[in-house]
């Protein structure tokens, strides 16, 4: 693979990154959740945090499968997961489950161990993935405690 055909891989997933306007779209999605299901804010918070965890799942199995595809050297055999894990024969559908079966694996802080990582830039990506997961729980944590604790006050107000 040369490096402009590298390159022009690297430039088209910059599209992945339309997706970030649907944050600046927040509100508005918010609001007519709102209105259809009467749904507290707390729920829609917890709503739009489940959202934002599915679309950061897909990003990032999309890009573990792009890294494992786009950063190889022919001369190693086992130079990417896919290599490593016995996928090459496997098609893009296949593969993109794989893909985000790891990245929940690895959001999670699962880890079965069943998927390698062999190169150093996947090395590099699963740092930043694992430091997202565990902000990210925590986030969940936190909002769940939020609904049980509000929906406990309103009991007992009752």
């Amino acid at each position: 693979m040369t490096k402009v055909s590298k390159l022009y891989k690297l430039v088209k997933i910059t599209r992945m990154f339309r997706l970030l306007k649907l944050m600046k779209k927040k509100k508005q999605i918010m609001k007519k959740m709102k209105s259809v299901m009467q749904f507290g804010a707390t729920i829609e918070r917890l709503a739009f945090f489940a959202l934002l965890l599915f679309v950061l799942t897909h990003c990032v199995g999309c890009l573990w499968i792009f890294t494992a595809r786009t950063f190889n050297d022919a001369e190693n055999k086992e130079d990417s997961w896919i290599e490593a894990g016995g996928y090459i024969d496997y098609n893009m559908s296949e593969l993109y489950i794989v893909g985000i079966y790891f990245t929940m694996q690895t959001l999670t802080t699962v880890g079965y161990g069943d998927i390698g990582i062999v190169s150093s830039v996947e090395k590099i990506i699963c740092i930043f993935v694992q430091l997202v997961g565990v902000i990210a729980f925590s986030f969940l944590a936190g909002a769940i405690t939020n609904i049980i604790q509000e929906f406990d006050t309103s009991n007992a107000a009752n």
